[in-house]
């Protein structure tokens, strides 16, 4: 909590974004004193008095090579900011500032990269029943969702939706649901996030894409008769 009574900042303890991508931060904060006409947002790194990365949409230091849009209003005390190419050296915790506000926040969030997507198997399968894997990656910004593909359907069906994590993130969540058969036993299965990353505005366009990959292993036990 801040050491004063009614300031406050509301981040999120940790947000995950994969390597390459956008990465949204919501913010909010509270203070006694009412923000200036002309308000500054800056984010610094490693602590309340380390060095600026941003200011309003300038990037500085490590942030240098990202996009920064701050989207919030800080007039309103919104200090949501959109971040655009983040990269493993960005994996660190920031602390937000509004300079017409005589007030160091103590709250941080923290920035962390997933590379792979995350593949939700039961280590163990029994020969005939429906089985259920889950592949996700994160989808931090609405405008630039990862596209999930399987290398293999093993003739089952797959379904695709964004879900809200416990932690408040969101993510893009493939679904495959296949019979198990004894011919899976062994087999290797790759799920791919494919991300397209461009300019906020999209305007002209402008993207790249970036694919990701995950693996995973399992056994299939065959039914005793």
């Amino acid at each position: 909590m801040s050491k004063w009574f009614g300031y406050k900042l509301t981040v999120p303890q940790k947000v995950k974004a994969h390597r390459g991508s956008c990465l949204l931060i919501p913010c909010q904060f509270t203070s006694e004193r009412l923000v200036g006409s002309s308000p500054v947002g800056v984010w610094k790194v490693g602590s309340k008095t380390g060095k600026e990365v941003s200011r309003n949409n300038q990037s500085l230091d490590i942030w240098k090579n990202l996009n920064v849009y701050l989207v919030g209003d800080l007039k309103v005390k919104n200090c949501t900011t959109l971040l655009y190419g983040i990269q493993p050296n960005h994996a660190k915790k920031y602390y937000f500032r509004e300079e017409t506000i005589p007030y160091n926040f103590d709250e941080f969030v923290e920035i962390t990269i997933q590379d792979l997507p995350v593949i939700d198997t039961p280590a163990q399968m029994m020969e005939g029943p429906l089985v259920t894997l889950s592949c996700s990656a994160p989808a931090p910004c609405a405008d630039e969702n990862p596209s999930i593909r399987w290398d293999d359907l093993l003739n089952g069906t797959v379904t695709q939706n964004e879900t809200t994590r416990a932690d408040g993130n969101k993510a893009m969540v493939s679904i495959l649901t296949f019979r198990a058969s004894f011919l899976h036993n062994k087999k290797t299965l790759i799920c791919t996030a494919q991300y397209t990353v461009g300019s906020v505005n999209k305007t002209p366009p402008l993207s790249t894409m970036r694919t990701h990959s995950g693996v995973s292993r399992w056994t299939v036990s065959h039914r005793s008769s």
